[in-house]
Order: C-alpha cells, then structure tokens, then sequence
C-alpha cells in the first residue's frame, strides 16, 4: 500500500508542480521577452528582484554614506588635532603674534 500511495501523491504533485512552475516561467518570461528594452522601468516597480541587479542604486548613497560617516568624526578630529597643539605651542613658540 505504501508504494501505491507514494505512486498517487508524486503522480498528482508532478502535474500541480509541473503546472506551477510552467505558469510561473511563461509568465514572467513572455512580459520580459518584449520588454527588453524597458528592463530598466521594470527594476523600479519591484525594487525587490532587481534590487541585487541594479547595483548602481544601492551602492550610489552607499558610497557616499560610508565615507560620510567616518568623514564627519575625522573633520573635527582634524581641527583639533592641529589645533589643540597648535595652542600650546603657538605661545610656547614663535607663534605669540598668531595667537595674541
């Protein structure tokens, strides 16, 4: 009996997979057939599939975020840096008449 039922459940979920998946590849393939040239106004709608795609996107304001953030603790650590030994030293050294 166990081979019987086995028969009947793979036989019955060969043509439903079969199906689905014949549907699901016909379907998308036909609209991205002849929208070829339309790829680029297709990502933008999902978002989701062509968002790995479209690397440009994601990576634009990534790059710009990345260095941005370690950019913005290193511009007042700049100043500082200089400064602060800037202001001991300036009147420790000749720099008097630059820090009255």
């Amino acid at each position: 009996m166990g081979t019987s039922e086995e028969g009947n459940l793979l036989s019955t979920v060969s043509p439903t997979v079969k199906a689905l998946f014949g549907k699901t590849s016909v379907s998308p393939i036909f609209p991205f057939s002849p929208r070829s040239p339309f790829q680029p106004l297709i990502p933008r709608t999902p978002g989701s599939p062509w968002g790995p795609m479209d690397p440009a996107s994601p990576l634009g304001p990534g790059f710009p975020i990345g260095p941005m953030e370690p950019g913005k603790p290193v511009g007042p650590k700049g100043p500082m840096s200089p400064l602060g030994p800037s202001g001991p030293v300036g009147p420790t050294s000749p720099l008097i008449p630059f820090c009255p």
